[in-house]
């Protein structure tokens, strides 16, 4: 009877830390946002021209910010009744990892001389109380403002990596984070009207998509003249506009042949596609 009792103890306290665990509470569902966080980290770096240890620092601080959204999330409709009682205790815990992460990192950017990281981390902390917000109205999804300031605030991690790594050109730094603030506001705009193309039948009229979907191709074309003003301003290296081609290229075959009964798996990975074309590019730009 013992060892029984024993035994089932062991297996409630395997089920518990096996609940803990569980990639709800920890890791966010947007598989297209994580492109936000390293293509400006990416950008940032090549801008800078060289990496250090203080580019690091940034990195974790960044992730643990992007990856506190997730239990907060849960935390907030766990509160409200919209989650079971027990996600409360898991969410707070990965809180608290990510929270001690995001501390250390920032503290040793601080230690390093670098102060304009608390420019970053009350534009991550607005972004919170907004996103929380958002969740206790059930807007989250969809909302296209909420999406387009948190790539905003993501995209703030290009300049950081670009300073961070000993640049001091504020024009440059501005003009790295309007261009990959441009192209996350396009990609989502795109991301969006490729969702609703599933709702589409193969019959439907070339000339009639192309009268819905031409905003996209738009967008990308606005961004290429906005790469273009920034190299006129000398905010931006030369071949920036070219970084908006493969954008632009498939936005227009997107718009012509839309892929029509696509999963979101699907869409999210030709997404994951031309975003890192976009971000090579746009590193290729700097280095060259």
């Amino acid at each position: 009877m013992g060892t029984a009792a024993i035994g089932n103890t062991r297996d409630a306290s395997a089920t518990l830390r096996g609940r803990w665990l569980q990639r709800r509470y920890a890791i966010p569902g947007e598989h297209g946002a994580w492109m936000w966080l390293a293509g400006p980290l990416v950008a940032g770096v090549a801008a800078a021209g060289s990496a250090t240890g203080a580019q690091g620092l940034l990195a974790i601080a960044a992730l643990a910010g992007f990856l506190l959204r997730q239990p907060l999330t849960v935390l907030s409709q766990a509160l409200e009744g919209r989650r079971r009682k027990t996600d409360i205790a898991p969410a707070v815990l990965w809180m608290l990892i990510y929270g001690v992460a995001a501390s250390a990192a920032g503290v040793g950017l601080l230690f390093l001389g670098h102060v304009w990281i608390f420019v970053l981390a009350a534009a991550a902390g607005v972004q919170l109380i907004v996103q929380e917000g958002a969740v206790r109205r059930k807007a989250v999804r969809g909302n296209t403002w909420l999406q387009a300031a948190g790539a905003a605030v993501l995209g703030l991690c290009a300049p950081g990596a670009y300073w961070a790594g000993g640049g001091g050109d504020m024009r440059a730094a501005a003009g790295l984070w309007i261009l990959v603030t441009v192209y996350a506001v396009i990609t989502i705009v795109h991301v969006q009207h490729r969702l609703r193309w599933r709702q589409w039948t193969a019959s439907t009229a070339p000339a009639w998509r192309w009268s819905k979907e031409a905003g996209v191709p738009g967008l990308c074309g606005v961004g290429m003249c906005c790469a273009v003003a920034l190299v006129l301003l000398h905010s931006a290296p030369a071949l920036a506009p070219a970084a908006f081609i493969a954008p632009l290229a498939d936005a227009i075959e997107s718009a012509l042949c839309p892929p029509v009964g696509a999963r979101p798996k699907q869409i999210g990975m030709r997404q994951l596609a031309s975003s890192s074309a976009f971000f090579l590019a746009l590193s290729l730009a700097y280095v060259l």
